[in-house]
């Protein structure tokens, strides 16, 4: 139960600094990253990749969403 109650802790925590994120600058660092991508790589390619943690990355995204939305 220990590295439980840790995992708990360090999420919480995780979670809160998140929402000390400034949604405006987040999507304008956004979208300048998708630019520098397009500049620097054929899209296509680039987008055919596959990411081999999809469903952990997807997991933690949803998780950012649902605190970010919920405040």
């Amino acid at each position: 139960m220990k590295d439980a109650a840790h995992a708990d802790r360090l999420l919480a925590e995780v979670v809160r600094a998140r929402k000390k994120i400034s949604e405006t600058a987040l999507t304008k660092q956004k979208y300048e990253l998708i630019s520098e991508i397009r500049d620097n790589y054929p899209i296509d390619d680039f987008l055919k990749g596959s990411i081999n943690n999809y469903k952990l990355l997807a997991s933690i995204y949803k998780i950012f969403e649902e605190a970010v939305t919920n405040t």
